[in-house]
């Protein structure tokens, strides 16, 4: 959904601009931090749901010597990294 938000605003905002270079360059920072703004504010919702759902886990097989807390973190970043 908020893709489709991103998308809906980034056109409007681009729909009065004009080609010159002013407006190319207004196009340019609209979509720079369209984009940079949007990877930001996903980042606390993936923080969440990565301490309530994993920390749990996380401890427990720690605890039990299955691995390397760093070889756990680095695993659960590559396997959420597409869908973020």
């Amino acid at each position: 959904m908020s893709h489709i938000f991103l998308g809906g605003m980034v056109g409007l905002i681009n729909y009065q601009l004009t080609g010159s270079l002013t407006g190319i360059r207004g196009m340019e920072i609209v979509l720079f931090f369209g984009v940079t703004l949007k990877v930001y504010l996903c980042l606390p919702t993936y923080m969440q749901k990565f301490a309530a759902e994993t920390v749990p886990q996380f401890d427990r097989e720690i605890a039990d010597g299955m691995y390397y807390p760093s070889a756990w973190v680095l695993a659960q970043v590559m396997t959420a990294l597409p869908f973020v």
